[in-house]
Formats: structure tokens, sequence, C-alpha cells
């Protein structure tokens, strides 16, 4: 009869592998691919995102379209979303970020669509 080593085994990994449920820092950085575009090129805006309960990711791209990613209460999340400009312009990106602990992040930045 050798299972006990196993067991041992398995009760060190189980040990080993707690699960922290401690708030992480409110924190959140948005990236865009580009900051000038054709209206044949996609915009891509990356949202990376760490909280203690993080509810929800929105960004408003500027041009009376916006999207959005729930995020479930996680405690980390990153999102990309893509957006194609249909008029040339300048166009004001705005991310925000809400978590259930801390309330609303946001940040933005300016494209540039020829």
């Amino acid at each position: 009869m050798r299972p006990a080593p196993i067991l041992l085994a398995l009760a060190a990994v189980v040990a080993a592998c707690q699960i922290s449920t401690k708030p992480l820092p409110f924190q959140f950085t948005m990236q865009v691919n580009r900051t000038s575009a054709t209206t044949a090129d996609t915009i891509g805006v990356l949202i990376d995102a760490t909280g203690g309960r993080l509810i929800n990711m929105t960004v408003d791209f500027g041009d009376g379209e916006a999207d959005a990613f729930p995020t479930g209460g996680a405690r980390s999340a990153q999102a990309l979303f893509p957006h194609k400009y249909t008029a040339p312009g300048d166009f004001k990106i705005k991310a925000t970020v809400t978590d259930g602990n801390e309330g609303d992040r946001s940040d933005s930045l300016v494209v540039h669509i020829q």
C-alpha cells in the first residue's frame, strides 16, 4: 500500500495554491495601436486594469460610438476595443474603468484620422 506519498504530495500542492482575495491597487492603462490613421484603418484601444472589484470598462471613441466590456467583479482584466472611423478629423478617445470599491477612473487621448 503506497497511496500515502501521493496524498502527502497532493496536500502540499493544495496548501501552496491558496487563493488571495485581497484587493489589488486600483489602476489602469490605456494604449492605442496608432494615434494617426485613415478611415480604412482600424484603431485598437487596449485597456489593462487591476482593482478590488472591477465592474466595467468603457471606451468612448469621440465620434458618437462607444463600447463596453463587463468585468464581473474581477481583480484584473484586459480588453481590446477595435474601432474604424468613417470620417476624417481629430477624435478624443476616453476610457473609463469602474471599480465597485473605488469608483471610476478615466483617461483620454486624441487620434488623428485622415
